[in-house]
């Protein structure tokens, strides 16, 4: 079995399932990987009348573990193709695509072909820092987040 079939198989749950394999996997690819297999993928950051666009370039082949959100906001695939694990099944995308992403969503992209993908967030500041800080639910708080929100566990 592939490492691909072995991704899938792991990942082929929904609801919490899907919340608790994916941050076990998570876990695992930070700390039992080597340093060199881990890459920073380029960002760039954009900002315009309170809104705060994230762009990232994923190299085809990566894993992309996407950060949970505490708010709603949207997601567009401006290149490249992808096959995305998420709490509500498996989906491969290509771009042009745009999609919703609801608040204390994961998600984990395998990416196919070189992927740009951009989330749009409403934010007033422009301070990189506070932003993130707003946005995004740290892993050691995710669990405690959905139960606030009243989504599965």
């Amino acid at each position: 079995m592939n490492e691909l079939q072995q991704v899938n198989e792991f990942l082929s749950v929904t609801g919490a399932d899907f919340i608790r394999r994916v941050h076990e996997l998570q876990d695992f690819l930070i700390n039992q990987m080597p340093a060199e297999h881990h890459t920073e993928m380029p960002v760039k950051h954009h900002f315009a009348h309170k809104t705060y666009v994230r762009e990232m370039f994923s190299p085809a082949g990566s894993i992309v573990i996407g950060k949970t959100h505490r708010y709603d906001h949207t997601c567009i695939v401006l290149t490249g193709r992808a096959i995305v694990y998420s709490e509500h099944g498996v989906k491969e995308i290509s771009a042009p695509f745009t999609f919703h992403s609801e608040r204390g969503a994961k998600r984990l992209f395998v990416v196919l072909e070189d992927l740009t993908f951009q989330t749009v967030h409403y934010a007033e500041p422009d301070d990189l820092a506070a932003i993130e800080q707003d946005l995004i639910v740290p892993d050691s708080e995710v669990e405690q987040f959905r139960k606030d929100q009243n989504m599965e566990i």
